[in-house]
C-alpha cells in the first residue's frame, strides 16, 4: 500500500466509525451526499432544458428545429383558414 491508499483508508475508516457510533453524523453525511446529488442533477437539467442560457449548440439546434416545425404548422393552419373564407 502506498501513502495515498493508506490515507484514504484512514479517512474512510474514521468516517465509518463516526457514522456507526453517532446518528447525527450519519444524517449529516447523508445530507452532504444528497446536496452533491442535487447540484449534479441541477447542472444536468440546466444544460438539458435551458440551452439558450449556456449557448449549447446541440440544444439550440433542437429547440430551433421544434420552433420551425411549430411555425410551419401555424402557417399551414392560417393558409387553410384563408382558403375556407
Amino acid at each position: 500500500m502506498n501513502t495515498y491508499q493508506l490515507t484514504l483508508l484512514t479517512i474512510f475508516a474514521v468516517l465509518g466509525y463516526l457514522v456507526a457510533t453517532d446518528e447525527t453524523i450519519a444524517e449529516y453525511f447523508n445530507l452532504v451526499v444528497l446536496t452533491v446529488w442535487v447540484r449534479v442533477r441541477k447542472a444536468y437539467l440546466l444544460v438539458k432544458l435551458h440551452p439558450f442560457w449556456i449557448m449549447n449548440p446541440l440544444g439550440r439546434y433542437l429547440m430551433m428545429r421544434k420552433y420551425r416545425k411549430m411555425a410551419d404548422e401555424m402557417l399551414q393552419s392560417i393558409k387553410e383558414q384563408q382558403q375556407d373564407q
